[in-house]
């Protein structure tokens, strides 16, 4: 009787079996300039339910890196403690494909950008006045073309696109307007102008990733990532 018992009470809890495993929270975060990125995040990441991801678009101002694992975006950030790099991007002056003129110096960039030239006659370019649609000052590209090319302050004038896809399309329909994209969200209804202006996406966090965030670092560093970033970016 006692071995009966035993038995059922076996088949009992085999039957129960162990209760699932509560998926692994994965927190990541992407700058908007950065956002062709997650084509790459999103086949890294992984398919058998062990993770509950939740990815954010936050601009560098507004990033908390307690809040995530991973916050990818173009350049550094001294307040990061640990970075790895992913891939390389270049910053670009970019006005409508209508524009017809094919080159652009790097000071007339900048009087462009700063509201010294409102016309692109002075140029060398149609009789149309310039309108500029450009990111919020935190956001890298600003940041870059502040620093590298504009050396001062943009122009007052600027009206303020939200994510560079407002920018690609205040841009691409409009012969006066002008604006600043990363290479990766540029198509064939802009004309670029390169200054060679590039900063390193990368990928950030608070402390060395573990567990699905470096799991999902190691994807984009590795051949399968790298070879989705190519698609979009410079090695």
């Amino acid at each position: 009787m006692r071995k009966l018992l035993f038995v059922f009470v076996a088949l009992i809890l085999a039957g129960c079996g162990s209760p699932a495993a509560e998926p692994q929270p994965l927190r990541l975060a992407i700058s908007p300039a950065t956002y062709p990125v997650a084509e790459a995040v999103m086949a890294c990441l992984p398919t058998d339910g062990s993770v509950a991801v939740t990815i954010d678009s936050i601009y560098p101002s507004q990033i908390d890196y307690s809040d995530y694992d991973l916050y990818i975006r173009l350049g550094g950030d001294r307040n990061a403690p640990f970075a790895a790099r992913l891939a390389e991007e270049r910053i670009l002056l970019v006005a409508s494909g209508n524009l017809s003129m094919t080159t652009l110096s790097s000071l007339q960039a900048a009087d462009l950008l700063s509201g010294r030239i409102r016309n692109w006659a002075d140029v060398g370019g149609p009789d149309a006045d310039v309108w500029l649609f450009l990111p919020p000052s935190s956001d890298e590209t600003v940041q870059a073309f502040s620093s590298n090319v504009v050396r001062g302050a943009f122009s007052g004038q600027a009206l303020i696109a939200f994510g560079p896809d407002a920018v690609l399309q205040n841009v691409a329909g409009n012969t006066g307007a002008a604006g600043l994209l990363p290479a990766a969200w540029t198509d064939d209804s802009i004309r670029a102008f390169d200054f060679n202006v590039s900063l390193p996406v990368l990928a950030l966090a608070a402390q060395a990733p573990q567990g699905a965030a470096r799991s999902v670092l190691a994807c984009l560093q590795g051949g399968a990532g790298q070879a989705i970033l190519a698609e979009s970016y410079a090695p």
